[in-house]
Protein backbone atom coordinates (compact mmCIF):
# COMPACT_ATOMS: atom_id res chain seq x y z
CA UNK A 1 0.00 0.00 0.00
CA UNK A 2 2.58 2.48 0.89
CA UNK A 3 4.68 1.19 -1.69
CA UNK A 4 7.82 0.52 0.74
CA UNK A 5 8.09 -3.42 -0.78
CA UNK A 6 6.82 -4.99 2.55
CA UNK A 7 3.35 -6.10 4.13
CA UNK A 8 3.64 -4.27 7.42
CA UNK A 9 1.33 -1.71 10.11
CA UNK A 10 2.53 1.05 8.42
CA UNK A 11 0.45 -0.10 5.28
CA UNK A 12 -2.61 -0.53 7.49
CA UNK A 13 -1.98 3.01 8.83
CA UNK A 14 -1.51 4.07 5.21
CA UNK A 15 -5.04 3.04 4.39
CA UNK A 16 -6.52 4.35 7.28
CA UNK A 17 -5.16 8.27 6.77
CA UNK A 18 -6.17 7.98 3.00
CA UNK A 19 -9.63 7.20 4.00
CA UNK A 20 -9.97 10.26 6.50
CA UNK A 21 -8.12 12.45 3.69
CA UNK A 22 -4.55 12.78 5.41
CA UNK A 23 -2.48 11.10 2.31
CA UNK A 24 -2.71 11.14 -0.87
CA UNK A 25 -3.47 8.22 -2.83
CA UNK A 26 -0.45 5.22 -3.16
CA UNK A 27 -0.14 4.06 -6.35
CA UNK A 28 2.00 1.40 -8.57
CA UNK A 29 0.80 1.69 -11.29
CA UNK A 30 -0.28 5.42 -10.98
CA UNK A 31 -4.04 5.39 -10.00
CA UNK A 32 -4.11 2.07 -8.59
CA UNK A 33 -4.50 1.73 -4.23
CA UNK A 34 -3.10 -2.13 -3.73
CA UNK A 35 -4.85 -2.64 -0.64
CA UNK A 36 -8.05 -4.36 -1.16
CA UNK A 37 -7.40 -8.17 0.78
CA UNK A 38 -10.71 -8.59 2.14
CA UNK A 39 -14.54 -8.29 0.65
CA UNK A 40 -17.85 -8.84 1.81
CA UNK A 41 -18.42 -10.72 5.40
CA UNK A 42 -14.77 -11.67 5.28
CA UNK A 43 -14.63 -13.20 1.88
CA UNK A 44 -10.72 -13.58 1.36
CA UNK A 45 -11.20 -12.04 -1.99
CA UNK A 46 -10.68 -8.50 -2.74
CA UNK A 47 -13.85 -6.72 -3.58
CA UNK A 48 -12.45 -3.74 -5.42
CA UNK A 49 -12.62 -1.36 -2.72
CA UNK A 50 -9.74 -0.16 -0.46
CA UNK A 51 -11.85 0.41 2.97
CA UNK A 52 -11.38 0.09 6.69
CA UNK A 53 -12.13 -3.40 6.74
CA UNK A 54 -8.73 -4.21 4.85
CA UNK A 55 -6.33 -1.94 7.07
CA UNK A 56 -8.19 -4.46 9.81
CA UNK A 57 -7.14 -7.76 8.14
CA UNK A 58 -3.70 -6.39 7.41
CA UNK A 59 -3.52 -4.83 10.80
CA UNK A 60 -4.47 -8.07 12.38
CA UNK A 61 -2.40 -10.25 9.57
CA UNK A 62 1.00 -8.35 10.70
CA UNK A 63 0.38 -9.45 13.77
CA UNK A 64 -0.20 -13.07 13.61
CA UNK A 65 -4.10 -13.09 14.30
CA UNK A 66 -4.87 -14.36 10.53
CA UNK A 67 -3.20 -15.97 7.41
CA UNK A 68 -2.49 -14.31 4.70
CA UNK A 69 -5.75 -13.99 2.40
Amino acid sequence: VNGDGFVDRMDADYISRYLAGLEPEASNPPGVMVGDVIGEAGDPVGNGVVDLMDALYIAKYTSGRVEEP
